[in-house]
């Protein structure tokens, strides 16, 4: 929900109660709600019906056999696993210096560095946040290389910018009131996913995008959804 929609949905929800107190009686009042309710409906479930005609739209092209699978397994603390189609653990990711949930310091003063490790527990990209305000901006290193940036693009954390040294530029949605998210590619390549429940995410990326520095930016900001809530 962008800022519009939350601005317009509390003009609906006052416009139903306006009517319904102007009819003066009960009937109209119970009316007035129910109009501010269903117009509330139908702001909160656009991005839903969106994101359900892109993916129509998508499974006309492509059959799901044309994305890389993967699961996102995390605790409540951001840290967890990335897993294939196949049920096989890639890679492991977590919040390294603290938990970013046992102090309501974390994420406003200091946000512990992120990163993402072979299975052996060698780091191969670490997120530090570079700015703070009005949106967050997230550097991608690979040792002491940058090698993309994520930045935030809505008030509400419901969009992103994914920025990478190869030159693919990648926008990801999280529209509020759905389980399904979805980015596009500059070039047209899409991702995929379903919230199967707050701590798991299901991601299908574009077989021809190379997946692992997407993935692990994904992850990343699967993190950020279970940070913010």
């Amino acid at each position: 929900m962008t800022l519009v929609d939350l601005l317009v949905t509390i003009l609906f929800i006052g416009l139903g109660a306006v009517v319904g107190a102007a009819s003066g009686s009960w009937i109209g009042i119970w009316c007035g709600g129910f109009i501010g309710l269903g117009l509330l409906w139908l702001l909160c479930t656009r991005n839903s019906r969106r994101v359900g005609r892109d993916l129509i739209e998508v499974g006309n092209r492509k059959s799901w056999d044309d994305y890389k699978k993967y699961r996102f397994d995390s605790s409540w603390e951001g840290d967890g696993q990335i897993i294939d189609g196949e049920e096989r653990p890639l890679w492991r990711y977590k919040s390294v210096g603290g938990n970013i949930f046992r102090s309501t310091s974390y994420g406003f003063f200091w946000l512990p560095p992120f990163v993402v490790e072979d299975l052996e527990g060698r780091e191969l990209l670490a997120f530090t946040r570079t700015k703070r305000f009005p949106f967050s901006v997230f550097e991608v290193k690979e040792g002491d290389h940058v090698v993309g940036t994520i930045r935030q693009q809505s008030l509400l954390f419901t969009k992103y910018l994914l920025e990478f040294e190869s030159g693919l530029r990648c926008v990801f949605y999280l529209p509020p009131f759905t389980v399904l998210f979805h980015g596009i590619a500059d070039t047209g390549e899409r991702i995929l996913v379903q919230r199967w429940h707050h701590q798991v995410w299901l991601v299908g990326i574009d077989s021809s995008i190379d997946s692992f520095p997407l993935v692990a930016e994904i992850v990343f900001i699967h993190r950020e959804r279970l940070r913010h809530g």
